[in-house]
């Protein structure tokens, strides 16, 4: 890939040359047309009708995911007796193998939509949504082995996950140790109400107010929606929205921040700088190349990769079946297992490394492989039995169009819990 003189380029003008050219991309060779499978077959697999995975056969009704394990019921070493050892053993060939695989898939992503431009003359409004689609899967897919890194389950070496990890979020616009550091209490108290750090609901006990009128509409749940993937991760970045009602406002970029304690500002610092290096370097790319190019090339499939964090960590732990706790009802097992797989379909599972349909393994025993994940949940739901979670929905054959709508229907009534005189735990209330 050569660099070109800069010429202009803005979003108004989507089918104009870009500005980073592939070398010889005159040439009608075969080479040049090699990559469009990569973009066409897996965007067609997509829509078209998915296999169902192995771990689906696994799945509970809905009716069971109400059930609520006692306290001494199931045990963490129980579970991982459960699964076979050699599952846990990280491999330094298969994490550096699917780090190389994902940035290759992003400069083959990036290539092919040059060669489209410049060489086959494909207008820019056909190959910019779709190059933001795909790059937007491979940025997340990135962003999926770094967090893989801050769990420690990318290697057995510290300084290596460390390294991999700050590299990738720092590129991805993630600030690496900060966030690790609230990832980690978020597994630590998961669907806790008084400590949870993501995705806490607010509690209600009287009739909902105008505003929570509003959201239950289309209009309101559309405008609540369009927010949350667009917006809502930066709005948690900056002053920890949905996280614990106690730290309301604190920001994980700031080195007196409630969320971290006072020995951990170096690395927040150390966070910030990376971030820093990111701004710099894009705005020497927009000095030099222009900002429409940019905005194109990483900006565009950065919001993507933003709406499917959003949307993938809402989705894993969020649903009207699904309970919440506060003392003394709560306890670390009883919120890990209220975790859902859910499938985008086999290649987007796959793509994403399964973040999101073998993450109750993760959540369980978030230091293993992803590549061992999908192998060792089929084990964990036998030993989970009827507190294993997974939902499946298919819209027009598509597993994937499925998941969001399912996404779509949960964020219009998940917005508030109450508390059940039954059982003393909280309960979504669909009616609120």
């Amino acid at each position: 890939m050569s660099i070109q003189p800069r010429t202009a380029l803005t979003l108004g003008h989507l089918s104009a040359e870009p500005k980073l050219v592939c070398m010889n991309t005159s040439r009608e060779g075969a080479d040049n047309y090699a990559v469009v499978p990569l973009i066409i077959l897996s965007i067609l697999d997509l829509f078209l009708p998915t296999m169902v995975r192995p771990n689906s056969s696994f799945a509970v009704k809905r009716p069971q995911w109400r059930a609520v394990p006692a306290k001494d019921e199931i045990s963490l070493a129980g579970l991982r007796k459960a699964i076979p050892a050699e599952l846990f053993q990280r491999s330094y060939a298969k994490s550096l193998g699917f780090l190389a695989f994902d940035l290759l898939a992003v400069y083959v992503t990036a290539l092919t939509a040059q060669t489209a431009l410049q060489g086959w003359g494909v207008p820019g409004v056909v190959v910019w949504p779709i190059y933001t689609f795909y790059q937007g899967l491979n940025f997340t897919a990135l962003w999926v082995l770094a967090h893989e890194c801050g769990h420690g389950g990318f290697s057995d070496c510290t300084a290596l996950n460390d390294l991999t990890g700050f590299l990738l979020h720092s590129a991805l616009g993630t600030p690496y140790f900060a966030w690790a550091e609230t990832h980690a209490k978020h597994h630590r108290h998961t669907n806790d109400m008084d400590e949870g750090e993501t995705w806490v609901p607010y509690i209600v006990s009287g009739p909902k107010s105008k505003l929570d009128t509003f959201l239950s509409t289309p209009l309101g749940a559309a405008i609540r929606i369009f927010i949350t993937l667009n917006l809502g991760w930066y709005f948690y970045l900056i002053n920890n929205t949905t996280g614990s009602p106690a730290l309301a406002g604190a920001s994980h970029f700031t080195t007196n921040s409630k969320l971290f304690k006072k020995a951990f500002s170096s690395k927040i610092t150390a966070s910030n700088a990376g971030l820093a290096v990111l701004v710099t370097g894009l705005a020497l790319a927009v000095r030099e190349w222009g900002a429409g190019t940019i905005a194109c090339y990483y900006f565009l499939p950065h919001f993507v990769n933003m709406c499917y964090l959003v949307g993938i960590t809402f989705m894993q732990h969020t649903d009207t079946d699904v309970a919440h706790f506060s003392r003394p009802e709560y306890t670390w097992l009883r919120g890990a297992v209220q975790t859902i797989d859910r499938t985008m379909g086999p290649f987007v599972d796959w793509r994403l490394h399964d973040i999101h349909s073998s993450h109750v393994v993760h959540h369980i025993f978030s230091d293993m492989p992803h590549y061992n994940a999908t192998k060792a949940t089929p084990y964990l739901a036998a030993a989970l039995g009827k507190y294993y979670k997974r939902a499946e929905r298919k819209v027009w054959g598509s597993h994937f169009l499925g998941y969001w709508v399912e996404l779509c229907s949960v964020m219009k009534v998940a917005q508030a819990v109450r508390k059940s005189p039954q059982d003393g735990f909280f309960w979504f209330d669909p009616h609120h």
